[in-house]
C-alpha cells in the first residue's frame, strides 16, 4: 500500500503542476497580449483533454495508415472538440490480366500508388438546462475517401488519359474533397433514465467519376461519357437511449439517408451495455440497412471486457458483416461492389490511470466478395478476397 499512496501523490502533484502551468501561462498571455479580462478568466476556468490515435491496416496489396489528434475544451456547459485526421494509402495497383495496351490509350501497367487524405472536424455541444443539449458540427476533407477511390482513379487515368483525339470531353485528374455539417438536439425525457436525440446532417462530396467509351450512331465516332463527379447526402437520425436496469444500458438508432442518384436508405441499429457481475461487461450490437431495389446490409458484433485490476482492462471482440452488393444492373464492367461477407475477431488491452489512458487493439479481418467474371471484369483486382491485419493504438490525456 505505501507504493500506491506514493504513486497517487505523484499523479496528483503532476496534475497540480499542469494546472499551475496553464494558470501561469494564462496570466503571462494576459500581460503580454492585450485581451479582455473575461477572456483570461475563460481560459483559466476551462478544462482540456487531448486524444491521439494511430491505426495501421495491411493486406497483400494495400496498406492503410491513419493518425488522429483531437483536442477538447470544456467550459461550464459548453464543449468544443476539434479533430484532425490524416490517412495514408499505399497500394500496389495491378490491372486485370486481360486489359489490352491499345496504341491510342495509355498503357495499363502495375504501379505503386501513395496518396494521403487530410480531414478536419469541429463539434460544439451546449447544455441548455437539466433536460436539453444542442449539438452541431462542421468539417471537411481533401483527398480520396477510401482505397477503392484511389484504385479507381488510377484505373481511369491509365485507360483514358490518352483518349483525347476522338471526343470533346476528355479525361481530367480528379480532385476529391468534401465538406459536411450537422445539427442536433438531445433531450432527457426520463431523468437519468431515458434520452432521445435527433440529428440532421448534410454532406457534399466530389468523387472519382466513371468513364465509358460510347459510339455515336449518327457519326460513327467514339466519345467519352462521364459519370457524376459530385454527390450530396442528407440524413436524419433518431437515437433513443435508456437505462433499463442497474446493469443494462440500451441504445436504438433509426436513420434515413438520401444520396444523389440512389434510392433512400433506411437503417436500424441496436446496442447494449450489459454488466455481467463486478468485472465483466458485454457490448452486443446489431444493425440492418436496406435500400431499393435490392441492397441489404446485416451486421452483428460483440465485445466482452474484463477488468483485470484497478488500472488494466482486457477485451475480446468479434464481428460478422454481410451485404447483397451495390450493383444496380447486370453490366459486366461495373464499379459497384459485389456482394460481400466479412468476419473479424481480435482483442486488446487498456490501461487507465488518473491522468492517462492508453489502449492497444489487434484485429484480423477476412473479406470475401461474390465471384465475378474474371475473364471480362476490369475491376476484379479491386474486389478480390482479402485478409486484413489491423493494429490500433490510442491515448487520452485530461488536464
Amino acid at each position: 500500500m505505501p507504493f500506491v499512496t506514493t504513486r497517487r501523490m505523484t499523479i496528483s502533484t503532476r496534475r497540480s503542476t499542469c494546472r499551475l502551468w496553464i494558470s501561469t501561462g494564462t496570466l503571462l498571455l494576459a500581460n503580454l497580449v492585450p485581451c479582455p479580462l473575461w477572456a483570461a478568466a475563460f481560459l483559466e476556468n476551462t478544462t482540456w483533454q487531448v486524444d491521439a490515435a494511430a491505426e495501421v491496416a495491411t493486406t497483400q496489396d494495400i496498406t492503410l495508415a491513419q493518425g488522429t489528434f483531437r483536442g477538447t475544451a470544456t467550459h461550464a456547459d459548453t464543449r468544443l472538440d476539434i479533430t484532425i485526421n490524416q490517412t495514408g494509402y499505399l497500394i500496389d495497383y495491378e490491372p486485370a490480366p486481360f486489359e489490352l495496351k491499345y496504341a491510342d490509350f495509355s498503357p495499363h501497367d502495375s504501379q505503386s500508388i501513395n496518396e494521403t487524405q487530410t480531414a478536419v472536424q469541429a463539434r460544439l455541444r451546449e447544455v441548455l438546462g437539466p433536460r436539453f443539449t444542442l449539438m452541431g458540427s462542421l468539417g471537411g476533407y481533401q483527398g480520396y475517401a477510401d482505397f477503392r477511390d484511389v484504385w479507381l482513379a488510377e484505373y481511369y487515368r491509365q485507360k483514358f488519359s490518352g483518349f483525347t483525339a476522338y471526343s470533346p470531353r476528355v479525361y481530367t485528374e480528379p480532385n476529391p474533397r468534401g465538406w459536411n455539417l450537422s445539427s442536433g438536439v438531445r433531450m432527457e425525457y426520463l431523468p437519468g433514465l431515458g434520452f432521445a436525440q435527433i440529428d440532421i446532417a448534410y454532406a457534399s462530396t466530389e468523387i472519382v467519376p466513371s468513364y465509358v467509351v460510347e459510339v455515336n450512331p449518327a457519326t460513327g465516332t467514339a466519345g467519352l461519357t462521364i459519370g457524376n463527379d459530385a454527390i450530396t447526402t442528407t440524413a436524419a437520425t433518431l437515437t433513443l437511449e435508456n437505462i433499463v436496469s442497474r446493469y443494462t444500458r440500451w441504445k436504438n438508432t433509426f436513420s434515413v439517408t438520401d444520396t444523389t442518384a440512389r434510392e433512400k436508405r433506411y437503417s436500424l441499429g441496436t446496442a447494449m451495455n450489459i454488466a455481467l457481475g463486478e468485472y465483466f461487461v458485454f457490448r452486443p450490437e446489431l444493425s440492418w440497412v436496406t435500400e431499393e431495389p435490392n441492397y441489404t446490409v446485416k451486421t452483428i458484433s460483440g465485445t466482452l471486457e474484463y477488468e483485470l485490476s484497478a488500472h488494466w482492462q482486457a477485451n475480446l471482440a468479434a464481428r460478422y458483416y454481410t451485404d447483397t452488393g451495390e450493383k444496380l444492373n447486370d453490366g459486366l464492367n461495373t464499379t459497384a461492389a459485389p456482394a460481400l461477407r466479412s468476419s473479424s475477431y481480435g482483442g486488446g488491452l487498456r490501461w487507465v490511470g488518473d491522468n492517462l489512458t492508453v489502449s492497444l487493439q489487434f484485429s484480423h479481418v477476412v473479406a470475401r466478395y461474390e465471384a465475378r467474371n474474371v475473364a471480362l471484369d476490369s475491376f476484379q483486382p479491386l474486389f478480390r478476397n482479402r485478409q486484413w491485419h489491423l493494429v490500433q493504438m490510442a491515448c487520452t490525456i485530461p488536464f
